[in-house]
């Protein structure tokens, strides 16, 4: 806040405006008279000051107001992306795409503290490749998918992988929503967040058991690591009811609600605690972290990681957010 004469008073508009005559920082060429003279009639025909009905009204001279930039200042804070605003972060996102989803965006900003513009380019940079921007909420695949991700069922998933145990669970549970969350263990994680799956439902370290696979432990990733889910019925339902692993019925609703879309990329942030990555403007280890890589540099990286795309689209929003 700041004290200044009021610009809607008739009186003493000449001292108001004679600084416009002379040369100032901020005006190189000063007004003529005549220019100065047509601006101060034109404060007077605007002036409704000495029309308002008050019966104490403060002094001309001493009126409180917002300095210009502080609204300037708020609105940047405020952080809500319009439509054509969002447009140009991700112009090959059509209208459509655009209108399902922003407001889950933009309120997954204020949900989860992505506040800042540097973190609003790590978040909307990695998801424009994880979603094609906005064009894909369920991972592509060619033909069947239980068949084409039965590569996410392999036993690897004894040692924490995806805790995918069952028999077309890689389908079942195949990359879904704005940051492509993926696997039984990384679902039940979330609808336990959502309160669609109660915490006691769900077994510790319900995935590490050999039996899911058909070996006898100890694991060895040279000779388990792609053994596929076993068959045997029976087994798989003593499996399932003494190691309790997450039963999810629905998994697609992370792709088919516009809200939940968005919110798994919020929530995965929060649980791999990532603003200090964002702020730290590391799009090899904000990389890592969403992939679950180990690389060093860009060239360790495989290729169907796109860390290149990954960066330049970070690098291309926060030339639009900063």
């Amino acid at each position: 806040m700041c004290k200044f004469p009021s610009d809607w008073s008739r009186d003493g508009r000449a001292a108001r405006h004679e600084w416009l005559k002379s040369p100032h920082e901020a005006l190189a060429n000063p007004l003529s008279d005549e220019a100065v003279n047509r601006l101060m009639d034109d404060a007077r025909d605007l002036a409704f000051r000495e029309y308002i009905s008050d019966p104490d009204p403060p002094h001309p001279n001493e009126v409180w107001h917002f300095p210009p930039t502080a609204f300037i200042r708020h609105f940047r804070a405020c952080g809500w992306f319009s439509k054509s605003e969002f447009s140009r972060i991700y112009p090959a996102a059509n209208a459509v795409a655009i209108g399902k989803y922003l407001a889950s965006i933009n309120r997954t900003f204020s949900k989860y503290c992505i506040s800042q513009g540097l973190r609003k380019a790590h978040f909307l940079g990695q998801s424009s490749v994880e979603s094609g921007q906005l064009h894909d909420m369920s991972e592509l695949y060619n033909g069947d998918p239980f068949e084409y991700f039965r590569r996410y069922e392999r036993a690897k998933n004894y040692i924490g992988w995806l805790g995918n145990v069952e028999w077309n669970d890689g389908g079942k549970f195949r990359g879904r929503g704005f940051k492509q969350l993926t696997g039984r263990a990384n679902y039940g994680v979330y609808f336990r967040y959502r309160g669609w799956l109660a915490w006691q439902a769900v077994g510790v370290t319900w995935w590490q058991d050999a039996r899911w696979w058909g070996f006898n432990p100890p694991y060895s990733s040279s000779h388990h690591a792609n053994l596929l889910p076993i068959h045997n019925p029976n087994l798989v339902s003593s499996l399932v009811a003494s190691l309790k692993p997450p039963v999810i019925d629905h998994p697609e609703v992370l792709a088919a609600d516009p809200l939940t879309s968005i919110d798994t990329a919020g929530f995965f942030w929060a649980n791999n605690r990532l603003l200090p990555i964002a702020d730290s403007d590391d799009v090899i280890a904000m990389t890592n972290k969403v992939r679950g890589d180990h690389a060093q540099s860009p060239s360790q990286f495989p290729a169907d990681a796109h860390f290149d795309q990954r960066q330049s689209e970070t690098s291309r929003i926060k030339g639009i957010l900063l």
